[in-house]
């Protein structure tokens, strides 16, 4: 399989890796893990890492079963933060569609052409969400 899936920061974070050949198969069955993991409320972000993604073969079709996913998650916790971090050799295309069909349910979701960027972006939102919850 080219997608790992790590909890990470106590359980806070998801990391999803993907790497060489992405097919959307995988891409929706690790999404439906991370959804069905009873650590769903405790998550406060995900880093979807495609920098070593060599090959995406998902589909638009694909992208908007990961999104209806994403709805369902963001129904049980709806302060969840996604940065992607981009592959150098892919397109962005398809994180943009994402990013428009999840537009209404994740308040927070941001790509990336780099891992430091990425982390640093959801460092500055958590704190941010943590100064206006007080």
């Amino acid at each position: 399989m080219t997608i790992k899936v790590n909890y990470i920061d106590k359980g806070r974070g998801v990391e999803i890796l993907a790497s060489g050949l992405v097919t959307g198969k995988e891409l929706i069955s690790a999404q439906a893990e991370i959804y069905a993991a009873d650590k769903l409320s405790n998550q406060c972000y995900h880093i979807i890492d495609k920098s070593q993604c060599t090959e995406y073969n998902v589909t638009a079709a694909d992208i908007e079963t990961v999104a209806q996913l994403d709805r369902k998650a963001a129904q049980v916790n709806s302060a969840l933060i996604m940065a992607i971090v981009e592959s150098s050799t892919l397109e962005y295309s398809l994180s943009e569609l994402w990013q428009a069909y999840v537009e209404p349910f994740i308040q927070h979701s941001q790509s990336f052409s780099n891992r430091m960027d990425a982390e640093q972006w959801i460092r500055d939102t958590l704190e941010e969400k943590s100064r206006s919850s007080i």
